[in-house]
C-alpha cells in the first residue's frame, strides 16, 4: 500500500506543519516581547515539553502499544487504566508545583502562570490520550489531521494575541487552547478491526514506569537547557538565548515525535513475531543516520544558525557559532535515539532502555561539572555529549552478538561477573561454528545450560549438587531432548562431544591438573574445552573461601595444564576489568565463611547472590556497558577472571 494512502504522508505533512508552527510561535512571541520578556514563556514552554515527552508520551506508546497487540480492543483491565491515569493526573501536579515553586525566579511573581502549566498539561494529557488511540487504530490519517489543526490552531490564537494584547501573560493564557484539536477526530468512539498480535497484553505499570525512567533522563539532556542555564548562573538573556537556539535546532526532533504513532505499530508487530534480524537492520541504519544527520546539522549550525536566529528573532538572541554547532550536532543525535528508542519499547525491554539513558545522563552531567566555559557553552557541551553516549549505547544494546530475545522463563537469570564473562565465551564457542553436541560439568543453576540449548546445542549436563540439579532441570523444561545427570562426570565417556564447557568449576577440584586430563577423554577429536576460572592468587579473599574455591590462576599455569592434559592451541582471555573489581570489592566485604566445610561451601556456591527472574534484566544492564571497556583489556591479566579454551589434536 502507498505510504501516502495509509495516513503515513498525512502525519508527515502534519508533522512539517508542526514544525513551521514550532516556529512561528517562536518569531511572533519573540518579537512581540523581547529577549525579557520572552524569558517566562520559555520556561512555561520547556516545563511543558518536559512533562509531556517525560510522562505523557511514554502514555501515548503505552496506549498505542497495548491496541496494537490487542487488536485495536481497550479491555476494561482497571490496572491499564491506572496506569494511564497515573502519570496524566502526576504531569499536572508536579508542573504546578514546580511552576509554584519557582515563580519569583522565572515568572516574576504572577500566580496566573500556576493555573496557566495546570490548564495546558491538562488538555495535553487528554490529547495524548486520543493521540494514543489513533495510533494504536491505525487510524494514522485522523493522527495526521489532529496534530495539523493544533498546529494551525496554535497559529491563530498567538497571532491573534499579537495583534491585540501582545503580552507575556496573554500569550500564556492560550496556549492551553491548541491541544484540545484531537477531540476533532473523536479518537474514542471509532472501533477498527485488527489482527490480535498476542494473547497476553501487559497491564502492569512496571514497562511503563521503566519508559518514563527512560524518558525523564532523555529529556533532562534535550529539553532542560534554558532551567539549567539558569540555575547555573545565567541571565534571563542567556535562558532566552539557549531556548531560541535549542528549539531552532530540536524542530526536527520535537515534530518528529509525531512520527513515533506511525513507527511504532510496525516495530511492535516485528517484535511480536520475533523478527530480530530486522529489528537490528533497523537499529543499525538508524544508527549510521544519526552520525549523518550530526555532521550534517553541526556543519549548518556553525555556517548559518547565528546569522537564521538574527533575522528571525532579532539580535538580541543570536548564540555563538560553536554553540549553534553543538546544538545542530546533538539533536541530530538525539532525531536518531528517538527512534532507536521505539525499537525498545516495542520489544518491551524498557528497563535496558532506562539503564542507557540514566547511563547517557550521568556523562552528561558530568561534562557539564567539567567544563568550565560560561553557562551557555556549558550546557551545550552537555548536550552534544549526552546525545552521542546514549546514541551508542542504543545501537550496541540492540546489536550485540547472540542477542536474540527468548520467551522469558527459558533462560535462567545470570549474574553480573557471568555476564561479563559471557562475551568471551560466546567468541569462544564461535571458533567452533559447526560444533553440534555439547557437554557442561557442573552447570550449577543453569544460566549458561539454557543459553546452550537455546543456540541448537546437542545438551548433556552432569550437577553433582541435587539442589543445583532441580534449579538447571527446571531451567531446561521447556527443551526437548536436553540429558541431564545429577552425578559427578564419569571418567570415561560413552560418547565425545565436539564441546566440552566448565564454567567456575576448576577452582573448585582439589587436583585440578588430574580432572582437566579427564575432560580431554570428552572431547572428540578436533573438538574444544572451554573454561572459566577466578585469575591471580594474589586476589584470594573471603569470597573465595565462602565460594570453596581451592585457588585461583593464572595464565601461564592454564597454558600448561592445558598442555599437559594433551590440548593445544590454548587462547586466554581476561574478563572483569574494570567492573570486576568493584564488584570482588563488595563480595569480599559481605563474606562469612565460618562454620561451614569446603565441599559444603562448594555445594551452595552456585546459589550465592543469584539474581532473581524480576532483577535479571537489571544485571544484564549493568554489565553490557562494559563489554567494549573489557574487551580492549582482554589480552592483559588485569581483570579478575579467565576465560580459556583449547582443542583435542586430530580429526573428528
Amino acid at each position: 500500500m502507498s505510504p501516502y494512502r495509509d495516513g503515513t504522508g498525512a502525519i508527515i505533512a502534519a508533522t512539517a506543519l508542526t514544525a513551521l508552527a514550532v516556529y512561528l510561535f517562536q518569531v511572533i512571541v519573540g518579537r512581540s516581547l523581547g529577549v525579557e520578556g520572552f524569558a517566562p514563556l520559555g520556561v512555561l514552554w520547556t516545563i511543558s515539553f518536559m512533562v509531556f515527552t517525560v510522562l505523557y508520551l511514554p502514555v501515548e506508546q503505552y496506549v498505542t502499544r497495548r491496541l496494537i497487540l490487542g487488536g485495536g480492543r481497550w479491555s476494561s483491565d482497571q490496572r491499564a487504566s491506572l496506569t494511564v491515569a497515573v502519570p496524566l493526573m502526576a504531569g499536572v501536579v508536579i508542573g504546578g508545583v514546580f511552576v509554584l515553586a519557582t515563580l519569583d525566579r522565572f515568572f516574576e511573581g504572577n500566580p496566573v502562570f500556576v493555573l496557566v502549566i495546570i490548564a495546558l498539561l491538562a488538555t495535553r494529557s487528554g490529547s495524548v490520550l486520543g493521540r494514543g488511540f489513533l495510533g494504536g487504530r491505525r487510524r494514522f490519517h485522523a493522527y495526521g489531521a489532529a496534530i495539523a489543526l493544533e498546529a494551525i490552531v496554535m497559529v491563530s490564537l498567538i497571532t491573534l494575541v499579537a495583534l491585540i494584547q501582545p503580552t507575556t501573560v496573554a500569550f500564556a493564557v492560550v496556549m492551553p487552547i491548541a491541544p484540545l484539536a484531537v477531540f476533532v477526530t473523536r479518537p474514542f468512539s471509532t472501533t477498527v478491526e485488527l489482527p490480535v498480535l498476542s494473547d497476553s497484553i501487559p497491564a502492569g505499570s512496571a514497562g511503563l514506569g521503566a519508559l518514563v525512567i527512560a524518558t525523564a533522563a532523555s529529556q533532562m539532556i534535550l529539553a532542560s537547557g534554558p532551567v539549567v542555564v539558569g540555575f547555573i548562573g545565567g541571565t534571563a538573556a542567556a535562558i532566552s538565548v539557549i531556548f531560541v537556539t535549542f528549539t531552532l535546532f530540536r524542530g526536527p526532533v520535537t515534530s518528529s515525535y509525531n512520527l513515533v504513532a506511525r513507527v511504532l505499530p510496525d516495530f511492535t508487530a516485528l517484535a511480536a513475531v520475533d523478527d530480530e534480524r530486522q529489528l537490528d537492520r533497523w537499529a543499525v541504519g538508524i544508527g549510521m543516520a544519526g552520525v549523518a544527520m550530526a555532521a550534517l546539522f553541526g556543519v549548518l549550525g556553525w555556517l548559518l544558525g547565528p546569522r537564521v536566529i538574527e533575522v528571525l528573532y532579532g539580535g538580541e538572541f543570536v548564540p555563538s557559532q560553536l554553540v549553534a554547532g553543538l546544538a545542530g550536532a546533538a539533536v541530530g543525535l538525539a532525531l536518531a535515539s528517538l527512534f532507536l528508542n521505539q525499537i525498545y519499547v516495542a520489544r518491551g525491554d524498557t528497563p535496558r532502555l532506562a539503564v542507557i539513558w540514566i547511563t547517557a545522563l550521568l556523562v552528561s552531567v558530568l561534562t557539564l561539572v567539567l567544563v568550565s566555559e560560561e553557562p551557555v557553552v556549558r550546557v551545550a557541551v552537555a548536550f552534544v555529549v549526552g546525545e552521542a553516549a546514549a546514541m551508542v549505547l542504543l545501537v550496541a544494546g540492540s546489536t550485540l552478538p547472540r542477542r536474540r530475545r527468548i520467551s522469558a522463563g527459558r533462560r535462567s537469570p545470570m549474574t553480573i561477573s557471568a555476564h561479563l564473562r559471557y562475551p568471551a565465551i560466546k567468541r569462544a564457542l564461535a571458533s567452533m561454528p559447526d560444533a553440534a553436541s555439547i557437554t557442561e560439568i557442573g552447570p550449577g543453576r543453569g544460566a549458561m545450560a539454557s543459553r546452550l540449548v537455546a543456540a541448537g546445542y546437542d545438551y548433556v549436563g552432569f550437577e553433582p549438587d541435587i539442589e543445583s540439579f532441580h534449579a538447571t532441570e527446571a531451567a531446561l523444561l521447556s527443551y526437548g531432548g536436553v540429558k541431564l545427570h545429577n552425578t559427578l562426570i564419569p571418567d570415561d565417556p560413552d560418547q565425545r562431544s565436539d564441546v566440552v564447557v566448565a564454567f567456575e568449576v576448576l577452582e573448585h577440584i582439589e587436583d585440578d591438573a588430574q580432572a582437566v586430563a579427564g575432560w580431554f577423554r570428552w572431547v572428540r577429536p578436533g573438538g574444544l574445552l572451554v573454561i572459566s576460572v577466578p585469575a591471580h592468587q594474589r586476589r584470594f579473599g573471603e569470597w573465595d573461601v565462602l565460594a570453596g574455591h581451592y585457588r585461583r590462576y593464572e595464565r601461564e599455569q592454564l597454558i600448561a595444564m592445558f598442555e599437559n592434559a594433551g590440548f593445544v592451541a590454548a587462547e586466554i582471555r581476561s574478563v572483569g576489568f574494570p567492573a570486576g573489581l568493584l564488584l570482588e570489592m563488595i563480595r569480599n566485604r559481605i563474606a562469612d565463611p565460618a562454620g561451614s566445610t569446603i565441599e559444603e561451601r562448594t555445594a551452595a556456591s552456585g546459589g550465592q547472590l543469584q539474581p532473581t527472574t524480576r532483577s535479571a534484566w537489571l544485571t544484564a544492564s549493568v554489565a553490557f556497558p562494559f563489554y567494549p571497556v573489557q574487551r580492549a583489556f582482554e589480552r592483559t591479566d588485569l581483570g579478575t577472571g579467565y576465560v580459556a579454551w583449547a582443542r583435542r589434536p586430530g580429526e573428528g
